[in-house]
């Protein structure tokens, strides 16, 4: 399901194949505020999370108010505390749900907004973690590159993480599959490199809690390896002449859509 999921987001992005990154992000944006006030409208309790959020400005105020009175203020205080943990109440149930509806759209976007492919010339990281320990009298394993790509170095074992790591470099674009042979099986991970933006995956779990996070490739089978990972080049937004990580500029732009747009929905925040 992730696999069908990121190839869909993956045609999206090809859409806007020359476009910079953020014509392609807005819509994203768009539909995240749309569905967090769908998930509210709901799932939520608008007319009492009106009442506690008043209630709230109520103590506020009448702390300002007697604000020469220790023992008014001190019991405004405690129905502040008191309110507030019922607002969080009401208000938590909607964020839960609008979080894990959203958790597979952001996903998708870090796997493009946060990191770039590797760029050619520059060394990378490419590691695989096993389930077991590394059992030293075994032949260490053999990566594969696709044409285009270099192994560097023969794989180094870091006994304390049960991990193999190897260096990479891409000598021009490349869109193919590493492949490591172990002695009990191949373990294989998508690489990408070159200049043009474009989706990748920098990890490849074998869990299916890991597949939420990392989607892009089917996990792998838990008896080869835990783990496949790539060290990408992290990426960054460019909007209105500045640089901002993908998630910033997200509350930047659904925070505002989502607030203007409340009354229309009938939710209340």
């Amino acid at each position: 399901m992730t696999v069908f999921a990121s190839r869909i987001f993956d045609s999206y992005i090809a859409l806007w194949h020359g476009a910079p990154r953020w014509m392609s992000f807005l819509p994203l944006a768009l539909c995240a505020s749309l569905l967090l006030l769908g998930v509210f409208r709901l799932t939520s309790r608008p007319a009492r999370i009106r009442r506690a959020r008043q209630r709230l400005l109520a103590h506020l105020l009448e702390m300002r108010l007697f604000g020469d009175e220790p023992l008014l203020v001190l019991k405004a205080q405690g129905r502040f505390l008191r309110d507030n943990f019922i607002y969080l109440g009401w208000v938590a149930v909607p964020v839960v749900c609008s979080g894990l509806l959203l958790l597979p759209l952001f996903a998708q976007m870090e796997r493009f907004y946060a990191s770039a492919p590797l760029v050619p010339g520059r060394p990378a990281i490419f590691s695989i973690q096993i389930p077991g320990p590394i059992d030293f009298s075994q032949p260490p394993p053999v990566l594969l590159a696709p044409p285009g790509l270099r192994v560097e170095t023969p794989a180094v074992r870091i006994a304390a993480e049960n991990r193999f790591v190897w260096r990479i470099a891409a000598d021009s674009e490349v869109s193919g599959v590493l492949r490591a042979v172990f002695p009990w099986g191949i373990v294989e991970k998508s690489v990408e490199a070159g200049w043009a933006p474009r989706p990748v995956t920098p990890l490849r779990p074998s869990t299916l809690t890991g597949l939420l996070v990392h989607p892009g490739e089917p996990r792998l089978n838990e008896r080869l390896a835990v783990s496949a990972e790539i060290e990408y080049p992290s990426a960054s937004l460019s909007f209105a002449g500045f640089q901002f990580h993908w998630a910033v500029l997200l509350l930047l732009v659904s925070l505002p859509v989502a607030l203007l747009l409340k009354r229309r929905f009938g939710v209340e925040f």
